[in-house]
């Protein structure tokens, strides 16, 4: 009896070998006489990078040591992808993959918020496209905030349901001045 498990497993160990040799066998390469080329990279703006950034302009983060040939043999580590300051990307700089801060394209034709956080509405052309996810009291009034062109400036657009989420806000921040959680729970109740 005990042969017979002896046998069977050295039948599966024979089966999870012969399929590990055959998945790693080399696929095809091109022969000799057959022409092989790369098709030419058009662009290397990636997929993920905000409207209004470019990589004609940037800042160097950091140079990683780690060789490459094309921007594609370069990942951005993970701890770049989460700070909110820039949307870094790496490149490939004097065979080494670099993480770089793309610059920003002035944008004259348009107009919107600039900032994330507060009551503090600022406008401009350099609209905010990456946020933190930390709360900031009066965030909730954001959503009533509008920018637009006035006399040829792109400014704060004065509107009633904004100002009046503001003044409840400003009225829970001096009511609640020394109780956060009271003063987010009065915040919450503002329209």
């Amino acid at each position: 009896m005990e042969k017979k498990y002896y046998f069977i497993s050295i039948g599966i160990i024979l089966v999870i070998i012969i399929g590990a040799v055959w998945f790693m066998r080399p696929v095809h390469a091109p022969l000799a006489d057959e022409k092989h080329t790369t098709p030419p990279v058009v662009n290397e703006k990636p997929d993920n990078l905000p409207d209004g950034y470019t990589l004609d302009n940037y800042t160097v983060e950091k140079v990683l040591d780690v060789s490459c040939e094309k921007a594609s043999d370069c990942e951005t580590p993970p701890e770049y992808l989460l700070m909110s300051r820039c949307p870094f990307v790496s490149k490939c700089l004097d065979n080494k993959c670099t993480v770089i801060c793309p610059s920003l394209e002035p944008v004259n034709d348009t107009c919107g918020i600039t900032n994330c956080h507060g009551l503090e509405i600022t406008c401009g052309s350099h609209i905010a496209q990456m946020c933190t996810a930390m709360y900031a009291l009066g965030d909730k009034c954001r959503q009533y905030a509008v920018c637009g062109i006035v006399d040829g400036q792109c400014e704060f657009i004065s509107d009633p349901e904004f100002t009046a989420c503001k003044t409840c806000v400003e009225d829970c921040l001096n009511k609640y001045a020394n109780n956060q959680i009271e003063m987010f729970n009065c915040e919450s109740q503002c329209q």
